[in-house]
Order: structure tokens, then C-alpha cells, then sequence
């Protein structure tokens, strides 16, 4: 025989859960109403981001997959020179209907392989790219009132950037001007084949990619995580 208070009590709990699920939605709508992207991890948690950090993340994205096609082009072009080192376009000119047909479907059927994988992955690795730049920000309240704390943070942040812009103007002046002030970087490149040619052009914008991921890693948690590291040593 059923306890029927026992059932009372199970439909008390059914309609609890059932409130706090309301309570969530109502929540997350408002959110998106004030443009705020909501992201549920597989955890349960809910990240909150910015429609700004989202179109950083998405353009971050976008640049990586344009990077990696220009490299396995590159080095699909570099294999072939292998074999073939010159006269490429006049062989597939003078080939046959057959083969030209071949070839083009299996550079597209190449293509369109990799759009279709990077266009699956994309919602993960924007996802991604979000979690990795944008942590979680909870030193606001901590330091509220401290403004020479906070004064003193931006600063250094403002020195991090400036040494960082150094550097890199560093590395472009020895490598792509000479002492004399001649360039040699065209030289260099109009020596590469076309293979290497876009084997250096995505290596050269993975690495841009990984300077600008760095840099709005930076900007976004840099400050939080000098303030993180101020009250850590204030403990």
C-alpha cells in the first residue's frame, strides 16, 4: 500500500525542480535581452560573454581555419614540387579530360572536406576560445574601493602591451630591414617556391593568430589576474 505521504511529499519536490528550471529560463531570457551570450557547459554551469568578446572569439576563429587551409595547401603544392619541381600548369594543360577532372574533384573534394570539419567544429572552438580568453572576473567588489590597487595594475598592464609592441617591432627590424636599410624580406620570399611560399604565409598568420590570441588573453584577464595575484600575496 502506497504511503500517501510519501507521494505528497515526491509531488513537492517534482514541483520545486520545476520552479528553479522556470526560475533559470527567466533568468537566461533576461539576459539575452540585454545582449549577453549564454553558454551551459556540459558541467551544468552557465558562462555569461559579451557580444563583443563574441565577435573576437568568432573573427580568432575564422583567422586560424584561413591560416590552416593556406599551410595544407602549401603543403599539398610542396609535395607536388617534389615530383614535380617545374612545368605543373603546362602537364595539366596538356593532360587528359579525365585526368584534369580527377584533379580539380580531389582538390575540391579536399576543400570542401576541411570547410565542412572546421564549420562542425565551429560553435566548440568559438566555445573554446571563449573560455580559454575570456575567465571568470569576481575581484571587482574585492578591490571596489582600492583605486591605487587598480591604478597600479593598469599601469603594468599598459607596460606588458608596450613591451610586447617593442618586441615586435624589434623582430621586423632585424629580419625584414638590414642594417644599410635594404629591404631583403622581398628577396627572401621571391626565393620560395609556391609551396614554401604558402607554407610561410600560414605559419606566418598562425603565429600573428597566436600573438593576438596572447594579446586579448591579456586585455580581457591580465588585469584580474595581476589583482588575483596582489590578494594572494596579501593572504
Amino acid at each position: 500500500m502506497s504511503d500517501p505521504f510519501s507521494s505528497q511529499k515526491d509531488e513537492n519536490v517534482k514541483k520545486e525542480h520545476q520552479m528553479k528550471n522556470h526560475n533559470i529560463s527567466k533568468e537566461t531570457s533576461a539576459e539575452n535581452s540585454k545582449g549577453k551570450i549564454i553558454i551551459k557547459t556540459y558541467s551544468g554551469s552557465i558562462l555569461e560573454y559579451s557580444k563583443r568578446q563574441k565577435l573576437i572569439a568568432r573573427s580568432l576563429y575564422i583567422s586560424i581555419v584561413i591560416s590552416i587551409l593556406i599551410s595544407v595547401g602549401g603543403f599539398a603544392l610542396a609535395i607536388a614540387e617534389i615530383f614535380q619541381p617545374s612545368g605543373k600548369w603546362t602537364a595539366f594543360v596538356s593532360a587528359s579530360l579525365g585526368l584534369k577532372i580527377i584533379i580539380i574533384a580531389g582538390l575540391l573534394a579536399g576543400l570542401f572536406f576541411f570547410l565542412l570539419l572546421f564549420y562542425s567544429l565551429a560553435k566548440k572552438g568559438i566555445n573554446l576560445v571563449l573560455k580559454i580568453t575570456c575567465l571568470k572576473k569576481d575581484y571587482d567588489e574585492k578591490y571596489k574601493g582600492r583605486n591605487n590597487v587598480k591604478i597600479g595594475a593598469g599601469a603594468l598592464m599598459l607596460s606588458l602591451f608596450a613591451i610586447l609592441i617593442g618586441i615586435v617591432y624589434l623582430i621586423i627590424e632585424e629580419f625584414i630591414v638590414t642594417p644599410t636599410g635594404e629591404g631583403n624580406f622581398l628577396s627572401f620570399l621571391i626565393s620560395l617556391s609556391g609551396g614554401q611560399l604558402l607554407i610561410f604565409i600560414g605559419v606566418g598568420l598562425l603565429t600573428i593568430n597566436g600573438l593576438l590570441f596572447g594579446l586579448n588573453y591579456l586585455w580581457y584577464n591580465g588585469y584580474y589576474l595581476i589583482l588575483r595575484m596582489i590578494g594572494g600575496l596579501e593572504k
